[in-house]
């Protein structure tokens, strides 16, 4: 009952952190410069898929106009099955791959809108920063967004097949897996404000990781919505200061 409950609050996260970023146009300047690189990130990216590696992949499977006919009857509907599952996987791991390197690379402009939605919200102050000390920040920003980027491309890659093995189940398996560390990169920018090495986020993740799941699983599910995943990010991350806030912050 209370994991079902604490998976609640972390969805009802994600919808307040829409609400709160659709409501307060002040935000909406600090991800102007990151969806503008994502469309053509986007759009970039899907050319190359339909262009060039679709195509490859699919030059691989044997033709069936090579075989006898009674071969062709089964290499044809085989054909069919794997290039369904191709494109998934294709459009799956792009789309995946997309969001990552946008939200890498988006990380600085996301952590500055994440410091005004808690101070605004949340009364939160951040420390004073030398400008030696802004600067290694920035670029610890970065380099923390891309390593639970890659954790996460890397879960979707490899329990991806369980989408075929073991139908909707492992669909679902894999959903949440993938969403929780999603979820997780999204948590970061509120983690760094308060000085946290990894460590301490782990720790301050115990008996809370149901409303990281909910969270990130939420967020997760919608990138399966065609041009979604370009607007979804921001307010996945206002979301994610939403459910840091509310929920995880040990400090007073």
């Amino acid at each position: 009952m209370k994991k079902g409950k604490d998976f609640a609050i972390g969805v009802s996260a994600l919808f307040e952190g829409f609400k709160l970023f659709l409501t307060k146009p002040r935000y909406w300047h600090y991800v102007l410069w990151p969806l503008l690189f994502s469309f053509i990130l986007y759009f970039l990216s899907f050319w190359l898929y339909f262009a060039y590696l679709h195509p490859l992949l699919m030059g691989l499977l044997p033709e069936p106009a090579e075989y006898s006919q009674w071969w062709s009857w089964v290499i044809y509907p085989l054909r069919w099955l794997v290039n369904i599952s191709v494109f998934l996987f294709g459009i799956m791991i792009t789309l995946l791959t997309v969001t990552m390197l946008y939200s890498t690379l988006a990380a600085p402009f996301f952590d500055r809108m994440t410091l005004n939605i808690e101070k605004d919200c949340f009364a939160f102050k951040a420390p004073e920063m030398s400008n030696k000390k802004a600067f290694l920040y920035f670029g610890s920003s970065i380099l923390n967004a891309f390593i639970l980027n890659f954790k996460t491309l890397f879960w979707a890659i490899l329990l991806f097949p369980l989408s075929f093995l073991i139908p909707y189940v492992g669909t679902i398996i894999y959903s949440l897996v993938v969403g929780y560390f999603f979820g997780l990169s999204l948590l970061l920018y509120s983690a760094e404000h308060r000085a946290m090495n990894r460590a301490e986020f782990k720790q301050n993740l115990d008996g809370k990781r149901m409303k990281v799941l909910g969270f990130g699983a939420a967020a997760y599910f919608l990138l399966y919505i065609p041009l979604l995943a370009i607007p979804l990010l921001p307010i996945a991350v206002a979301g994610g200061a939403v459910l840091f806030n509310k929920e995880l912050d040990k400090q007073d």
